[in-house]
């Protein structure tokens, strides 16, 4: 089956569920990373007084980033939609119920760093 034809409502209703559940994990996200950037930060702060001559100062956090947009467009879509059924196909399906894209993996993997208490 390449193909699957779903009630409009249930498919946005889908897509409005799995953007709030995002933006959840997204502002955790955040709030890890926050803590992430302060605690390094005053590590590299700490190291500086104890000798200013190894001043190399680096960082390596990657920000969470939001794809709330992605969701945005694909409800928006939907709400402009006329019919009451839509046709999608087996990677849009993927996306808006199985909530699965392509940057699902990278997201998901950097939210739990931040969130798993390091």
């Amino acid at each position: 089956m390449k193909t699957v034809t779903v009630k409009k409502e249930v498919l946005l209703e889908k897509l409005i569920e799995n953007r709030a559940k995002h933006i959840e994990e997204l502002g955790e996200a955040m709030a890890g990373w926050v803590k992430a950037a302060i605690k390094e930060l005053q590590d590299e702060i700490d190291c500086l007084k104890k000798d200013p001559s190894d001043g190399d100062l680096h960082f390596n956090l990657s920000k969470p980033v939001s794809h709330e947009k992605n969701y945005d467009i694909a409800i928006s879509m939907l709400e402009m939609e006329v019919n009451d059924t839509v046709e999608i196909e087996v990677d849009e399906f993927q996306k808006y119920v199985n909530d699965e894209w392509d940057w699902s993996q990278s997201f998901k993997h950097l939210s739990s760093f931040y969130t798993s208490g390091r």
